[in-house]
């Protein structure tokens, strides 16, 4: 006998709430992983992948029905194995504020097999704060540097890389209608693969189809 309450019925008491706590969290949250964007070494020894996660929360929308809204997201960009060993962490994105909510959208290796080019994104309530960057970081998980920045309304939709591996021609959306439509207006624009030499080279309504050799 413990106090009022024999103590097999408190670990009962701490059991059921403990279980109930739980299921509360698991009703109301849940985090959301996904890999994408494999790619091959050129020697063939190594996979590059994405790997998303974002932490949502239930919006209960009625009594039988709930949808789940991402909160708060981080991505890295990860090496293995083909026989899916030795995993490792070559870059990551992320942030310790609540409404920050990153997503690596494409990832692609230079033809050199030297460099990966990364396109990120990080999506905010209020649009005027949405980010769109492009990285590039060595096979090894070494020198990641951003190359490109774009804020608020404009949008990187897309890259291509040039055979050399010297150069990057990409596409900004500029959203000029004030909604979520990306596309209402594009341009097509060449940087170097270290960042230098930003500049459009289409002012016209036109995007990135691939690049001619």
């Amino acid at each position: 006998m413990s106090g009022k309450y024999p103590l097999s019925l408190k670990v009962i008491v701490v059991v059921l709430i403990t279980g109930f706590s739980l299921a509360v969290i698991n009703f109301m949250y849940k985090t959301d992983i996904r890999h994408s964007c494999l790619t091959w070494s050129r020697d063939g020894k190594k996979i590059y992948y994405v790997k998303n996660i974002n932490y949502c929360v239930n919006m209960i929308v009625g009594i039988s029905s709930t949808v789940f809204r991402p909160y708060k997201g981080k991505a890295y960009v990860m090496s293995m194995n083909p026989n899916g060993w030795g995993k490792k962490e070559l870059a990551v994105f992320k942030s310790e504020h609540e409404d920050d909510l990153y997503n690596i959208r494409s990832l692609k290796i230079t033809p050199s097999g030297k460099e990966l080019i990364i396109l990120v994104s990080n999506w905010s309530d209020e649009p005027k704060k949405d980010l769109f960057e492009m990285y590039a970081v060595g096979v090894n998980g070494k020198t990641l540097k951003r190359l490109v920045s774009c804020e608020g309304i404009i949008e990187i939709s897309n890259f291509f890389i040039s055979p050399d591996s010297k150069k990057i021609v990409y596409t900004k959306s500029r959203n000029t209608s004030g909604g979520n439509n990306f596309g209402s207006f594009r341009s097509v624009w060449l940087v170097d693969i270290d960042g230098n030499n930003d500049h459009m080279i289409c002012e016209e309504d036109s995007h990135t189809a691939g690049w001619i050799t």
